[in-house]
């Protein structure tokens, strides 16, 4: 939620904006899915199977299977041919020039890791056209910023029943290495 807030997507804010979820099958990217569904957003959320493809399409607007760069700039713009106002991306590396691609007039992307890796090249001019903006956000922005940890805390507590966590098995703690499997 604290990226998407950092993205300008927030509960007065999110009403009608278009926001682009990469690698969205996980706990953070559902998370994020439910946040900007609860703020009015059209959530467009991306994963790499068809069969997680089919699970997102239940909480998302639009589940896109994107297995490259490439397509996830072709696939975020069939839908959203005007763009997307925010993008939340834990991919990092090559996959930031095709956010900024998919973006809308001053969108903006927050990238919080960067799992395809922390070097990726992108055209400076897709950022001066659309005037997007990139920002890193990690947990650790929250100790420095004890307000906005109060305020997501309590944003949290107020919505917990929309944001509940989505739990697919209940397994016995000896059994912890099979749900990373």
């Amino acid at each position: 939620v604290g990226a998407l807030e950092a993205a300008g997507i927030t509960e007065t804010s999110g009403n009608g904006k278009r926001v682009l979820i990469t690698a969205a099958a996980g706990g953070i990217g559902l998370i994020g899915i439910k946040a900007a569904k609860l703020f009015g957003a059209e959530v467009t959320a991306t994963t790499r199977s068809p069969e997680q493809a089919e699970r997102l399409a239940a909480h998302a607007d639009h589940a896109i299977i994107v297995n490259s760069p490439d397509d996830l700039h072709r696939e975020a713009r069939r839908v959203m041919p005007d763009g997307a106002d925010a993008v939340l991306d834990p991919l990092g590396g090559e996959y930031i020039g095709a956010a900024l691609k998919s973006c809308a007039p001053a969108a903006s992307i927050v990238s919080y890791e960067s799992v395809t890796g922390t070097t990726g090249r992108y055209d400076v001019m897709d950022s001066l056209v659309t005037g997007a903006s990139i920002r890193g956000h990690t947990v650790f922005h929250f100790f420095a910023a004890r307000d906005w940890l109060a305020h997501l805390i309590d944003l949290g507590l107020r919505h917990a029943d929309a944001l509940r966590p989505i739990v697919a098995a209940d397994l016995p703690y000896s059994d912890a290495p099979k749900a990373f499997a």
